[in-house]
């Protein structure tokens, strides 16, 4: 039975049975990656650990007909603040399953390995953790070719900065001023488009560095949120738990 190694973060487990889950990994060799894992929760199990949410490991695999399984682990990083602190922990779990639902397995795709890692690490630092899922999102978006478009308007091209004046999320991108009545569009500030710019620049381990009015981050919100939900065709319910955690003080 061929065998392989993989660095992976571990996305989804399932319990299948009381001493077997299934586990979705995002590797940065192999893409996404699922496998069984067996004699968890015994005794001396050193696969358990993998299957716990974030978990970032050096896993040996071995390849299966239908499905492979996970036989080694060696744990790298836990990113424990992410189990102590419920929005924390809320920003991760929104990440990991926004990958999960949106990558297919046997797909290798190293960068999205390496922005996911990076996400969890700025988490477990982050003192503004939803900028930091915003400036993931912006940047996981883009790279998966469906990112909105922001530095134009999506419909005449115009990049007068005075003119962008409102988003449409089922054109994808920014609306000028003459363009704005012909789709369903809400209106945003041009702080609002700067500092989306700012944070795919920044990225999620520098977002805390960008300082966001409270104007401007609820329409970042609801600019990546209603953008994701158009174009990205799966139910991320995490994102749900999110928006219920924003609204509390």
């Amino acid at each position: 039975m061929a065998t392989y190694t993989a660095h992976v973060i571990t996305l989804r487990a399932t319990r299948i049975r009381d001493s077997e889950a299934v586990c979705r990994f995002c590797s940065a060799e192999r893409g996404k990656i699922e496998a069984a894992a067996r004699g968890i929760g015994r005794p001396g199990s050193k696969l358990t650990p993998a299957t716990e949410l974030f978990v970032l490991s050096r896993a040996m695999f071995a390849e299966g007909r239908n499905l492979d399984r996970l036989t080694q682990v060696e744990v790298e990083e836990s990113f424990y603040p992410l189990r102590t602190d419920v929005r924390r922990m809320s920003c991760a779990a929104f990440a990991v399953e926004l990958v999960d639902k949106t990558t297919e397995a046997g797909e290798p795709n190293p960068e999205t390995f390496h922005l996911l890692k990076s996400t969890l690490a700025a988490l477990c630092e982050s003192g503004k953790p939803p900028q930091v899922t915003w400036a993931f999102q912006a940047q996981y978006l883009s790279l998966i070719g469906i990112g909105p478009l922001m530095d134009c308007c999506i419909t005449c091209g115009t990049t007068d900065d005075a003119q962008l004046l409102a988003f449409s999320p089922s054109l994808g991108g920014v609306l000028c001023r003459g363009c704005a009545g012909e789709d369903a569009h809400q209106a945003i500030c041009p702080g609002t488009r700067r500092s989306y710019e700012a944070l795919l620049g920044l990225g999620p381990g520098g977002a805390d560095r960008l300082g966001v009015e409270p104007r401007v981050a609820r329409e970042l919100a609801w600019l990546l949120e209603s953008h994701r939900q158009f174009h990205v065709q799966a139910d991320i319910k995490s994102a749900k738990f999110l928006a219920r955690l924003a609204e509390r003080p």
